[in-house]
């Protein structure tokens, strides 16, 4: 994928001077990165790393499984991404239009292809993965593009939608660790946890250029990491320390949607995309919830410290980069 986007960077670039060319790369590059919420891919390998240790529960990992599809995933993530702006350029020319697309700092040419580039490449990687795990990749890409071809117009519908997306990124996961008897009870919590809460945020995320009758759907996430994580995690305790942290790390997450609804039902015009990326973020600590849960293993606290690590940076590029 680093090889792609940079490949697009340096498209059509103009010859100038050296302090005026490494300016020019510098804005472009951060342009393509804004396209592709850089702070929010930091969110994607979570879902299918979750899925896989789910399936197997934490007992073994293959590097070369595992290393591919989240690759996969970030690859269709950010391809729907892309995709996303190019459907909403009319929109983001009147509501946003310091967006990379509008503003010309991003052409479409370019997008379009690096865009069909990474979804081709994913599907590539799912196909080396199994028949499964192209199924799971071939049902993500046809949610993305009903997303944001259609549903996205629906503000019960889109949100759900975005979810499923979402849900399907963890599923990934499950098909490509190939276990034909994985456990199917915190599949189905887990993969309910993240559509409930992605769908919540999404409802949100609506509210940044369409006006929202009611405050009641600031209060979405934390009910759903209430419903959502409750269930899942009422079944997966095996020991003590494995039940410490994932009271901890659900404390953590119920006081993160908590605190971020009462202050957009105070002011919900404030900072609304800072609160959005933050509901973004907490992604992650669900992924660690998840990661924990599928087993009280060595595998599962390492997975789980290095998602964790991944939060506070996620909330440092965001401080740079739009989330949403």
């Amino acid at each position: 994928m680093g090889l792609l986007t940079l490949y697009f960077l340096l498209l059509n670039f103009p010859i100038m001077k050296p302090d005026r060319h490494i300016k020019a790369i510098s804005t472009r590059i951060s342009a393509w990165l804004q396209l592709m919420r850089f702070p929010n891919l930091l969110t994607v390998p979570g879902d299918p790393i979750a899925g896989y240790l789910i399936a197997v529960q934490a007992s073994y990992v293959s590097a070369t499984g595992l290393f591919g599809v989240v690759l996969a995933a970030l690859l269709f993530y950010a391809a729907g991404l892309i995709m996303n702006d190019l459907f909403d350029e009319e929109e983001d020319r009147r509501d946003r239009p310091d967006r990379p697309l509008p503003s010309g700092a991003v052409t479409v040419t370019p997008a379009v292809t690096l865009c069909s580039l990474m979804i081709l490449f994913g599907a590539v990687i799912c196909y080396a993965l199994g028949m499964a795990t192209t199924w799971i990749g071939f049902a993500l890409v046809a949610s993305m593009i009903a997303y944001n071809r259609f549903s996205k117009k629906f503000a019960t519908l889109g949100p759900l939608n975005m979810g499923l997306c979402r849900g399907f990124s963890f599923l990934l996961g499950v098909a490509a660790a190939q276990v034909p008897g994985y456990p199917v009870r915190p599949v189905v919590l887990a993969f309910g946890f993240i559509l409930l809460y992605v769908a919540a945020v999404t409802r949100i995320a609506r509210t940044e250029t369409r006006p929202d009758p009611g405050r009641l759907s600031f209060c979405l996430p934390f009910m759903a990491v209430i419903v959502g994580g409750f269930s899942f995690i009422s079944i997966v305790i095996q020991d003590r320390d494995q039940a410490i942290a994932l009271f901890l790390m659900f404390t953590w997450l119920v006081l993160l949607t908590g605190m971020t609804a009462w202050r957009l039902m105070r002011s919900p015009s404030e900072s609304m995309f800072a609160h959005v990326g933050e509901l973004i973020g907490g992604l992650i600590l669900i992924q660690a919830i998840l990661v924990i849960g599928s087993g009280a293993t060595i595998l599962s606290w390492l997975f789980c410290a290095t998602l964790i690590a991944l939060w506070p940076v996620n909330r440092l590029l965001a401080r740079w980069f739009y989330a949403s």
